[in-house]
């Protein structure tokens, strides 16, 4: 009886590990060369960034399995519109 349990337990348990929300963080990352703005040119700013995709305002996507049920979820820990603003303006400096 305990092998039967076993064989019904371990796939249940096995598919819900990877059921998990992960926190990440967008930051840009210069992979080349920083270039300064020469004297005497004009600097860019950055307005306001806004979000209209019509979800929880931290929500990045989910990574799906095969069958599209989401395996993990990706969220920022700051809403997206402020870690892509803070990203863009980052890529500008």
């Amino acid at each position: 009886m305990s092998i039967v349990r076993l064989v019904v337990l371990l796939p249940l348990i096995i598919s819900t590990i990877g059921c998990s929300t992960h926190m990440v963080s967008v930051t840009y990352q210069p992979t080349g060369q920083i270039v300064s703005n020469a004297p005497g040119e004009a600097s860019v700013t950055v307005g306001r960034f806004s979000d209209d995709r019509g979800t929880d305002s931290n929500w990045l996507g989910a990574i799906r399995g095969g069958y599209g049920n989401p395996l993990k979820k990706l969220r920022t820990d700051k809403p997206t519109n402020e870690m892509v603003e803070a990203a863009f303006a980052d890529a500008l400096e």
